[in-house]
């Protein structure tokens, strides 16, 4: 029975899968994909086909298996970053991305034989029996029993006991990472310490940008705006050394190397992945968890301080004058989460002198009527900012404005609910209006439900966004500010 249009486009997707796995390219996995249907156009099978999936799969593995023995035998190293077109290196991590493809696995798969990687992607991977894997081969079961076991043994590597994660300082670098992938500025500026150094090779970099970048502020707020490029970075061993890999699609770009002292970060190189470099697997990573000064994991404490989790409890305070860097890294951090949300581009925000972050803070800390209020966590980190001031051009009516809350403290153990109550408190007792707004975007539903839920009216009016007329920002009120509590319980 020949094999169908409809059973090649049935099974397709798990083709594509498995030549992408094999190949390391979307493109080629494409071509191999394609190869194999015409083959099986082509052929005129016997006995009759069974399993057309099992068959398409055999043929797609030998195409996929002819491929990379070509480029063996043409002696292609593997292609780095750089050399894979733009286009191509975006399919590859779109399909790194929907299909939960592991990164460090793809890089360090490039380092297989051809038979090796077949055989490990097939069994390992697609669960695909041995006596098929030995068909596609051309050999026997037990040699490609054989081939597999060497190329787990070839990815996994010898385990020096000096590249183990759990380590102090593994475990803060692995924090900083986190923080950068999400754009956390407020997270990075505590793990960086203030004297924290950044090289990098000018070609990594935007025309003119410094190659060495001096302080944790700096460094933080340049890492934020690259967000994009460490969430494309995996834990990996790169020439004997434990470092970061960017590698988009799973193509290496460039080298992450992070020193840390005493709980913080102190220095961090980049570099350009090299085709020499040598490309080995980490231990796995501790159970995720927030890391203290000593470099410790909550819920991983050390052997000498038993710990347990418990619920994260916050101070919602005033800000201070002095606070104005703090005040800057979570403004900044705002404008990445949601950039559509304040009515400031973060390219602006950025550009703003310290001197202006000065008078935000200084005024926000002393004015009579113009307060902003801190949640600040058992860290000492701010969890989030809420404040309040008259409205310069509506007569009788103040506003809240820069209600923001760090993701990882979102939700109903959040500050949000606290922050909001301090901000209405602060406009009842020191703003002689009689009317207390805030501004929301239509398309916030989320924030839309909370403030409704914590007292805050649909007023019936909508204006255009400033930095995007196309949108509008709904106008909710709080009526009844002027009695205190009058708030509903309730939380985000």
């Amino acid at each position: 029975m020949p094999i169908t249009l409809e059973d090649f486009e049935a099974v397709r997707p798990h083709l594509l899968s498995v030549a992408h796995r094999m190949l390391g390219s979307t493109h080629d996995a494409q071509d191999a994909v394609q190869t194999a249907w015409l083959r099986a156009g082509a052929a005129r099978p016997s006995p009759p086909i069974e399993s057309p999936s099992a068959w398409l799969t055999t043929v797609t593995a030998r195409v996929c298996l002819d491929e990379l023995r070509a480029r063996r035998r043409r002696n292609e190293a593997p292609l780095l970053a750089h050399a894979v077109p733009a286009a191509g290196l975006a399919a590859d991590e779109a399909v790194l991305r929907a299909e939960d493809v592991s990164r460090a696995l793809m890089v360090l798969m490039q380092q297989l034989t051809p038979p090796q990687r077949v055989a490990y992607v097939l069994h390992d991977l697609f669960s695909v029996p041995f006596d098929r894997i030995a068909h596609v081969l051309g050999g026997t079961v037990p040699s490609a029993k054989k081939h597999a076991s060497r190329a787990r043994q070839r990815l996994d590597g010898p385990q020096d006991a000096s590249l183990q994660a759990g380590r102090p300082d593994q475990q803060v670098a692995e924090a900083f990472m986190a923080a950068a992938r999400t754009g956390d500025t407020r997270r990075m500026l505590q793990l960086l310490a203030p004297d924290c150094v950044r090289d990098a090779e000018a070609a990594l970099l935007p025309p003119g940008a410094r190659t060495t970048v001096v302080g944790a502020l700096d460094i933080a707020t340049e890492t934020a705006h690259h967000r994009d490029r460490i969430q494309a970075a995996c834990r990996i061993v790169v020439n004997g050394e434990p470092m970061y890999l960017i590698a988009p699609g799973g193509h290496p770009l460039a080298t992450i190397g992070i020193s840390t002292a005493e709980g913080k970060v102190t220095r961090i190189l980049l570099r350009s992945a090299r085709a020499d470099d040598h490309f080995a697997r980490t231990a796995p990573s501790p159970a995720p968890g927030p890391v203290t000064a000593q470099g410790h994991r909550a819920g991983n404490p050390p052997p000498t301080a038993p710990g347990r989790m418990r619920t994260m409890k916050y101070v919602v305070r005033r800000i201070r004058a002095e606070e104005w860097r703090e005040l800057r890294a979570v403004r900044l951090e705002s404008l990445l989460d949601s950039p559509g949300a304040f009515g400031v581009r973060h390219a602006d925000a950025v550009a703003l002198p310290d001197r202006a972050w000065r008078e935000q803070a200084e005024r926000a800390a002393a004015a009579a009527d113009d307060g902003l209020f801190v949640a600040v966590d058992e860290t000492g980190s701010w969890a989030g900012t809420a404040g309040a001031a008259p409205l310069a051009d509506i007569p009788d009516t103040a506003h809240v404005y820069a209600v923001y809350v760090a993701p990882a403290h979102r939700g109903p153990d959040g500050p949000a609910r606290a922050l909001m109550e301090a901000a209405v408190d602060f406009a009842r007792e020191h703003i002689d209006r009689a009317r207390l707004t805030l501004g929301v975007r239509e398309d916030n539903h989320r924030a839309l439900a909370f403030y409704r839920r914590i007292g805050f009216h649909d007023l019936g009016t909508v204006v255009p966004y400033p930095l995007d007329p196309s949108k509008f920002l709904r106008i909710l009120g709080c009526p009844d500010f002027r009695a205190a509590g009058a708030a509903p319980p309730g939380g985000p």
